[in-house]
């Protein structure tokens, strides 16, 4: 346990190192919010106007600082994860360690690659798109094809088809498995922009 505390406390301390200095490289490089601001059309439904107004709040504040984290925890992942494979046992699930580890990096670098794709639309795509990043429709579409590849592999490749009900305990789901995985997957990828 003192590892994953250890290794967390390391990526908290390193992702703060990194970023700091990123903040002003992306000022410097113009990676800026609100350079091209989102036109208010006249067919704009007044929740879509003030959506729009609320985001005018983020003008100037720089985009892509998900990049610099993304990349750190790669690199903390890359160099952690064998040690962890030959020195900690009798802490995972009794699943496959390389499965259940490729999965979970497997779902983290498709949605920062999705992430990625999204900031550099908006960071150099404005008068190509004439809009900032990705369409709601579209990332949701991605996501979803995104996040049923993952809870594919969890179902058919580890072959998990339950869930644990905290005082009820273990209902099997069968195939529902695969489609509540999807929606949460889905949902959890979406909650900080949601929030943000």
């Amino acid at each position: 346990m003192n590892y994953f505390l250890g290794i967390a406390l390391l990526a908290f301390c390193v992702g703060f190192l990194v970023i700091v200095p990123c903040i002003g490289l992306f000022y410097k490089l113009r990676f800026i919010r609100g350079e091209k601001t989102r036109r208010t059309a006249e067919n704009d439904t007044k929740e879509l106007k003030a959506i729009k107004d609320l985001h005018q709040g983020k003008k100037g504040t720089p985009t892509g600082g998900g990049i610099p984290m993304f990349l750190t925890i790669i690199v903390l992942f890359a160099l952690s994860v064998g040690w962890v494979a030959t020195n900690i046992r009798g802490l995972l699930s009794g699943y496959s360690f390389w499965w259940e580890v490729g999965i979970i990096f497997s779902t983290f670098i498709l949605f920062g690659v999705l992430g990625f794709y999204d900031d550099v639309i908006k960071i150099f795509g404005y008068e190509k798109s004439g809009f900032f990043g990705l369409r709601m429709r579209q990332k949701l579409l991605i996501q979803i094809a995104l996040a049923a590849v993952v809870a594919g592999l969890m179902y058919w490749g580890l072959k998990i088809d339950f869930v644990y009900v905290p005082f009820w305990g273990i209902v099997r789901m069968g195939i529902g498995y695969f489609f509540l995985a999807t929606f949460l997957i889905v949902a959890f990828a979406n909650a900080f922009d949601i929030t943000d």
